[in-house]
């Protein structure tokens, strides 16, 4: 009997002992499995942050001005008008328009401010002016020299600086405030980014809010004036891209970002789902 009992323990311990095994190659496989998982995601958000920075220095480059359209060689056109004062509502407020003078321009975007960024703390969704875009035109454009050019907006204005030895002119750069009673245009603006190049149609034009909290926000009528007031306020009606700038890098720019963002919570959900067999998975 005790001989019959001790071999039927022997099976006991050998059958337990070969499912141990099993079971810990098993957890052997998935931790394999998923420190495996974890470098595939770990190289792919690398990938993605390579292509993220690549993209994020490319997009908005400025075009050769071979490929400039002949439009932007044009000066901006400008002559009276007779076009009559404007009320109407925006966001529950109203806003009086007086236009002083049709306005037609063609220009490279150079630069723009950004509404619904931190750094521009008097824009937002509500703000009856739209995205200010920074234009450049004309002799600025008959050679490489605009891209030695700094250009940046804040809030209200558009600066610039370049190197010495560089031909540019002052009096075809402009920062252009815009207004619009169309929606769709709104939308058009808004989707405006540096290196494109467009066509803007309307009036040069002045406007006040009619509870008068913030006064007359005037139009300048030249080209070759500086500083406070410069900015020309521009009532669009038509608003043409005559070429896009770099859309593919934008568009890889948003989707590296989010790819980035997509693996970062896929990571960490494998991480969270783990079981906790398996702290070394996490090891």
């Amino acid at each position: 009997m005790d001989q019959l009992e001790n071999t039927k323990q022997l099976e006991l311990k050998k059958k337990k002992r070969a499912l141990e095994e099993i079971r810990e190659k098993r957890i052997a496989q998935k931790i394999r499995s998923f420190k495996a998982m974890l470098r595939r995601v770990k190289l792919i958000i690398v990938c993605l942050g390579v292509l993220f920075a690549i993209a994020f220095f490319m997009k908005g480059s400025l075009v050769d001005y071979k490929k400039i359209h002949p439009d932007l060689r044009i000066q901006p056109l400008q002559k009276d008008t007779e076009k009559k004062e404007v009320t109407l509502n925006y966001m529950g407020i109203q806003y009086l328009i007086k236009p002083i003078q049709d306005y037609e321009i063609s220009g490279l975007v150079v630069s723009h401010n950004n509404p619904s960024g931190f750094g521009d703390i008097y824009h937002d969704s509500k703000s009856f002016d739209t995205k200010d875009l920074c234009l450049i035109w004309g002799n600025n454009l008959m050679n490489n020299d605009f891209h030695k050019v700094k250009f940046w907006n804040v809030s209200w204005t558009c600066n610039f600086r370049y190197p010495h030895g560089i031909n540019f002119e002052f009096d075809e750069i402009s920062n252009n405030h815009l207004i619009t009673r169309s929606d769709e245009i709104r939308k058009k603006i808004a989707k405006i980014r540096v290196g494109d190049q467009i066509k803007i149609k309307g009036t040069l034009a002045n406007y006040t809010s009619l509870n008068n909290e913030n006064g007359w926000r005037n139009s300048s009528l030249t080209r070759s004036d500086t500083g406070n007031g410069a900015c020309e306020v521009v009532f669009v009606e038509s608003l043409e891209v005559l070429k896009k700038g770099t859309p593919a890098w934008y568009l890889l720019y948003d989707l590296s970002k989010w790819g980035i963002l997509l693996f970062i919570g896929f990571g960490i959900g494998l991480l969270i789902k783990s079981t906790p067999v398996d702290d070394s998975l996490r090891q």
